[in-house]
């Protein structure tokens, strides 16, 4: 009986435990990117919210700047592939000339595709861009040891 007692007390509390949680994921989500010639479009999530992580969503990655950073770069990362999380499996269909959004505050970034090339999958990726403007990068994985790197010039910024 005592046992049976503890076990009950022991799902209650981690069901609470989880609750908390879910509450805690309530209005995390930092910015929202959005491809349209790839149909992406997806939150991100802060950095301290659990599904910020990469085998679950697209995630902006550790050295990252904001949109709001004069002449900053936004890096953010997303599995390619077939699994379901799978967010940047259509990033290789990109061109440039091509549309990448951002919302990010109150304010919608459009950039503009300038750069697409691969790097040797070293676990670093080197970012080539113009650094005396604000532009996204976006990095994905392309075959077993090759990754995409796609750059976008910032075109314009308007309120939401």
């Amino acid at each position: 009986m005592i046992l049976k007692f503890i076990n009950l007390l022991s799902i209650i509390i981690n069901l609470n435990l989880n609750i908390s949680k879910i509450h805690s994921l309530k209005d995390t989500v930092n910015a929202y990117l959005t491809i349209p010639k790839i149909s992406v479009s997806r939150p991100i999530y802060d950095k301290e919210d659990i599904r910020s992580n990469i085998d679950e969503n697209i995630v902006f990655v550790e050295t990252s700047d904001t949109p709001i950073v004069k002449n900053g770069n936004v890096i953010i990362a997303g599995h390619s592939g077939s699994e379901t999380v799978s967010y940047f499996k259509n990033l290789y269909k990109l061109k440039n000339g091509d549309a990448i959004y951002l919302e990010y505050k109150k304010y919608k970034y459009k950039y503009i595709v300038d750069n697409i090339y691969l790097v040797n999958k070293t676990g670093k990726v080197e970012i080539r861009r113009d650094d005396t403007i604000e532009t996204i990068t976006l990095i994905t994985c392309f075959g077993k040891d090759k990754q995409l790197v796609i750059i976008g010039n910032k075109a314009n910024k308007t309120k939401k």
